[in-house]
């Protein structure tokens, strides 16, 4: 079986490894995992973005994502652009902070509309 991300509720696991059900877990690598993941490492993916669009000068960055709260790779990914982030937050004590909004069509709309003021 595949299952995406590697965040799954226990019940879920456990019914798979009681009927010996093998199991990849896709769209993440989490390379200290017991269990099978094969992907990419979804937290320096984000780290290295934000990082790229900070060395062009980029000042004001705002994070979409899809909701956090029950997908590990969208967290990762969120958790990879902050730390980049917040290293040049501490580097700059001007600095207006960043906005990170889960994406909803109104949450999305909302942040846009603030990058244009």
């Amino acid at each position: 079986m595949i299952l995406p991300g590697g965040s799954h509720a226990a019940e879920t696991l456990d019914y798979l490894s009681r009927f010996s059900v093998p199991v990849v877990f896709n769209s993440i690598y989490l390379p200290d995992s017991p269990l099978i993941t094969v992907g990419y490492d979804n937290y320096g993916l984000a780290k290295t973005l934000a990082e790229y669009l900070m060395s062009l000068g980029h000042q004001r960055i705002v994070i979409l994502s899809e909701p956090l709260a029950h997908n590990d790779r969208a967290r990762l990914r969120y958790d990879g652009a902050v730390a980049a982030l917040q290293t040049l937050e501490a580097a700059r004590a001007d600095r207006e902070h960043d906005q990170f909004v889960d994406v909803t069509t109104a949450g999305a709309s909302a942040a846009i509309g603030e990058l244009h003021r």
